[in-house]
């Protein structure tokens, strides 16, 4: 959704490359795009969680450029899970909101 990709866009401006805000490079556990992800778990000011390294994210990452193509493969879908989701949660700020939704819509049965 625009109104999902305008909230992580600004922050990811306001504070790039920052590990505990920018959501653009908070993506594990399955991917991580430097190494100093791994010197200590973090709070996620975007997410609103702890990041933490467990076995699993050792594991996934250490396979993260196998595994890349067939993640975004279906990453996508994510993307449109998380706009519906977004768009349909009363507690965020979604300006328009219907237009929102009815765009969402629209570009789903478009594509699909």
């Amino acid at each position: 959704s625009c109104a999902g990709w305008r909230g992580s866009h600004n922050v990811h401006h306001v504070s790039c490359n920052s590990l505990e805000h920018d959501p653009d490079i908070q993506h594990m556990p399955i991917f991580a795009v430097s190494e100093e992800i791994f010197n200590e778990d973090f709070y996620s000011t975007f997410h609103k969680r702890w990041i933490r390294k467990d076995a699993a994210a050792r594991f996934l990452v250490s396979y993260q450029h196998w595994l890349f193509y067939p993640i975004m493969a279906f990453a996508r879908f994510n993307l449109y899970a998380q706009g519906f989701i977004l768009m349909f949660n009363e507690n965020e700020v979604v300006w328009r909101r219907k237009w929102e939704i009815l765009s969402e819509l629209g570009f789903f049965c478009v594509e699909y």
